[in-house]
């Protein structure tokens, strides 16, 4: 029987007489793709296919496709019409058998990392990450920043960041602190008197899955003046 293994799926990809083992990313920080990913099992397992769900505390990116275990594709591309005309992707395919094997070993991984289909909370149950800025003291050239997260199951860290603009491109990071800690730490690279952002980071596994609400404030390493500032926009863009 011809076998299919794949990281992500479309319609008209199932027919009849193929094995198909699917394992489809159901990330708790990616919410709605996580809700997508649930009704496309759903429809795949109904028609027939083994189909597995990845842990909710971790991220599958990887686009894994694998025909027969000899031919196998890897790289950005979906197979969805926008993937493959408008959208600018990447993806290798190759026949050589020991990189169709170590494509298929990573696959098998997944594989067992995850979850069956059929005992997969539904994606109402995921509750993603939510950090609360609460406020930012000067401490030395330090400034610390007071938060609290909606949970801490599946964070490996938190971190504050300060950067001169809003977005918080070009952020300086400081220390990590661990899940239970409530205060983190950073100093800016911005000069006395000049306009600094923050905010605070979760992290799992050296990903961000988290940003907070931004405050600005006037950056002052006295620490007069600098600890009460006003609401930035919401939440900073990934580093």
């Amino acid at each position: 029987m011809p076998t299919l293994k794949t990281t992500y799926y479309a319609d008209g990809l199932f027919f009849e007489g193929v094995d198909v083992h699917g394992v489809f990313n159901y990330s708790r920080f990616e919410p709605d793709v996580a809700a997508a990913n649930y009704a496309t099992a759903q429809r795949l397992a109904a028609a027939g296919c083994r189909i597995r769900l990845g842990p909710p505390n971790q991220t599958f990116h990887a686009k894994i496709l694998i025909v027969d275990r000899s031919i196998a594709f890897v790289g950005s591309h979906n197979i969805t019409r926008g993937a493959l005309t408008f959208n600018r992707e990447l993806t290798s395919c190759t026949q050589v058998k020991e990189l169709v094997n170590r494509v298929g070993h990573y696959f098998n991984q997944l594989w067992y990392a995850s979850i069956p289909f059929a005992q997969a909370p539904p994606p109402t149950n995921l509750i993603p990450l939510v950090i609360e800025l609460l406020g930012v003291a000067a401490e030395g050239a330090e400034l610390a920043l007071t938060f609290e997260p909606n949970l801490t199951d599946g964070v490996d860290a938190f971190a504050a960041v300060a950067a001169p603009l809003g977005t918080l491109a070009g952020a300086v990071m400081g220390a990590t602190v661990a899940p239970t800690d409530r205060v983190a730490r950073v100093t800016p690279t911005v000069e006395s008197g000049a306009p600094v952002f923050v905010a605070v980071r979760g992290y799992n596994a050296g990903q961000t899955i988290a940003t907070s609400n931004v405050i600005q404030l006037t950056y002052q390493p006295s620490g007069t003046g600098g600890g009460d500032g006003e609401g930035g926009g919401g939440g900073g863009s990934e580093p």
